[in-house]
């Protein structure tokens, strides 16, 4: 949309031919405000317009009607026989809306332009004194170059003339340019209410059109709305005798229905051709061969998928197999007797029939299923992260895969479980005599960040669960744990140290000595936290410690071995308790001197002293990996 340039105060910029404005008038035409003109009074030409008539009213009366009663003079307010007179106002249309939008003051854009002609003299003035010029020779060589009068011709000075030559330039074309604007702003008024009254014609048009759409669009929405009128004549007719004499009759003649006889004959037909066909012209992959005739249907199995029913309408080997049912042979699934599910599947599956065969519809299937069982195994997940192992595992759904990350507290590397759909393709590229090796569910176990390749876990994919599967990836997490601290312990010489399956995971059960102290180490499932039974006052750190390392099977067989020697520690000082003997505790000794002096590896020790003992004289505990031995040591 085109501006205008006004000047300050709402007044046109001068020109040729141009007027001024009244200070704060419109900018767009007369009416004394933003909103809109009239186009101005039509123009009166008689001895009227001398008198003051304006617009053809004649003593207040309308244009071209003389009045017959009341004074000459009277211009508004009731007349004598009771008519109000109406203001000339009122007979005109709407004021058409003003466009202001988009003008700007000529006055500031002058002032803004001198200003940055200004400044870049100042800048230009500046960078032509910083360029350095060589001096002239008093003989008037320069460089073995003699000056004829022609002016300096060096590259310094005329890089100074181009500077200021594309400056003039430059300012000189904005300031033409200025000037177009000042002299055309003396016709900018007529432009300004051509601006109107296009912006006005526009929107008519366009509420033209919307008006069409809108009445086409009540026309489209009616049509459901419509109820044809009731054949009562008919209905009646129909109702009381079944029929109507002055409806058409297409002639139509009903088949008889079948006999149990014929419907047994044309089940065997089917259920030979169908033999022939699979027998003899079908090439089925091995994942078919599982297959039976029956009830003129070929039923297909395939183990802990799915059940395929098909059939044929004709004898021709090229004929195509229809579709007939499909039932999961796994649990939970989903029931496929009736729905929209069904619908789509089976319009999907006899298409494939059409163009691959049994092949083709065997890869769709097998791809559904295996979907179908990510999904499940997701919507399980979920479901137990909300609710027995709430804040225990997070789920991470991917595009067909599955990642469950469990002990998501626990300190160190993170652990989790992915199921995927792998291809069944070797590495090698290699086919197996057998025919290509379809696509299965696969598991990778992520333990500590690390993946472990020789896991092998016995999963149900008939009976889908995830909570027996994780529980299964826990257990062997677990097992791992502990089987590391089973082996230090055996290496520190104890013995009696053995896993076994308990109900809620495995357990490392280990003694110290001969049977005397017991000590079993368990892991949550849920939480991964590790705990010893029985729980003592003297243990309770050592859990603690085990359970904020970030690698607990480096040193859980160490902590364990320090916990049965506290265990086995406590006991003894509470049954000397009871017999009399009290523990010496003011005496301080090094850990490498009882060693060197036992010629044991010493793990704990303690002292302890009864009536008619002197201080020289104690009784000292020594544990170690075999268990405890008595000694009288003098201090």
């Amino acid at each position: 949309m085109p501006g205008r340039v006004v000047m300050e105060g709402g007044q046109y910029a001068p020109g040729a031919g141009g007027g001024r404005r009244e200070e704060g008038a419109a900018v767009g035409g007369g009416g004394g405000d933003d909103h809109g003109y009239r186009g101005g009074p039509a123009p009166v030409s008689s001895a009227a317009e001398k008198d003051g008539v304006r617009g053809g009213m004649v003593n207040g009366g309308a244009a071209g009607m003389p009045q017959y009663d009341g004074p000459a003079d009277a211009k508004d307010g009731p007349m004598p026989n009771g008519a109000s007179a109406r203001a000339p106002d009122d007979d005109f249309p709407p004021e058409i809306e003003h466009i202001t939008p988009g003008f700007r003051s000529l006055s500031t854009l002058i002032s803004r332009e001198a200003q940055e002609c200004y400044n870049g003299l100042v800048q230009l003035i500046n960078d032509l004194a910083d360029i350095p010029v060589p001096r002239l020779q008093a003989n008037g060589v320069n460089n073995g170059a003699v000056s004829n009068g022609a002016g300096d011709v060096s590259p310094a000075n005329l890089k100074k003339k181009k500077m200021l030559m594309e400056f003039a330039h430059k300012h000189r074309d904005i300031f033409v340019k200025i000037l177009v604007l000042l002299r055309w702003s003396s016709r900018a008024e007529d432009v300004s209410r051509l601006i109107d009254i296009n912006w006005w014609m526009t929107n008519q048009e366009h509420a033209l059109e919307e008006a069409a759409n809108w009445i086409g669009r009540i026309k489209l929405d009616m049509n459901s709305a419509k109820v044809p009128n009731p054949d009562l004549k008919t209905a009646f007719q129909v109702l009381s005798t079944g029929k109507a004499d002055y409806m058409p009759s297409m002639g139509y003649i009903p088949p008889k229905p079948l006999t149990p006889r014929e419907i047994l004959k044309l089940l065997k037909n089917l259920n030979v051709l169908l033999s022939i066909r699979i027998n003899l012209h079908e090439n089925l992959p091995r994942h078919l061969w599982n297959w039976s005739i029956k009830s003129g249907r070929a039923t297909f199995v395939v183990p802990s998928e799915f059940e395929l029913d098909v059939a044929v309408t004709e004898d021709e080997p090229s004929s195509q197999f229809y579709f007939i049912d499909t039932r999961f042979l796994f649990q939970p699934s989903q029931d496929m007797t009736d729905g929209y599910l069904r619908r789509l599947l089976e319009a999907r599956a006899n298409d494939i029939l059409a163009t691959s065969g049994l092949t083709g519809c065997y890869d769709f299937l097998h791809g559904v299923v295996l979907t179908h069982k990510i999904a499940i195994l997701r919507r399980q997940a979920v479901a137990m992260g909300r609710t027995t192992w709430a804040n225990s595992i997070r789920v991470e759904p991917v595009h067909r895969m599955l990642i469950v990350q469990y002990w998501v507290d626990a300190p160190g590397k993170k652990s989790w479980i992915e199921f995927g759909i792998s291809s069944g393709k070797r590495k090698d590229g290699r086919i197996s005599f057998k025919g290509p090796q379809p696509s299965h569910l696969a598991v990778r176990w992520m333990r500590n960040g690390v993946e472990v390749k020789d896991a092998s876990f016995n999963f149900d994919w008939s009976d889908l669960s995830m909570e027996v599967m994780l529980k299964q990836v826990v257990d062997a997490h677990s097992r791992y744990i502990l089987s590391s601290a089973q082996a230090q312990l055996k290496a520190k010489g104890l013995t009696t140290a053995e896993i076994s399956e308990g109900e809620d995971g495995p357990v490392l059960s280990a003694a110290l000595g001969f049977g005397a102290i017991k000590l079993t180490t368990a892991i949550c499932r849920q939480t991964g936290r590790m705990f010893f039974q029985p729980t003592t006052s003297n243990t309770a750190f050592i859990v603690a410690e085990m359970n904020r390392a970030p690698d607990r099977a480096a040193r859980t067989g160490d902590r364990i071995h320090m916990g049965l020697c506290y265990a086995l520690l406590g006991q003894i000082e509470r049954r000397a308790a009871q017999y009399g003997w009290k523990q010496v505790r003011d005496f301080k000794f090094d850990m490498n001197n009882l060693k060197q002096a036992f010629k044991r590896d010493v793990a704990r020790c303690s002292l302890f002293r009864t009536r008619g003992w002197t201080n020289k004289w104690a009784m000292a505990v020594v544990i170690t990996a075999s268990g405890d031995s008595w000694w009288v040591v003098g201090l």
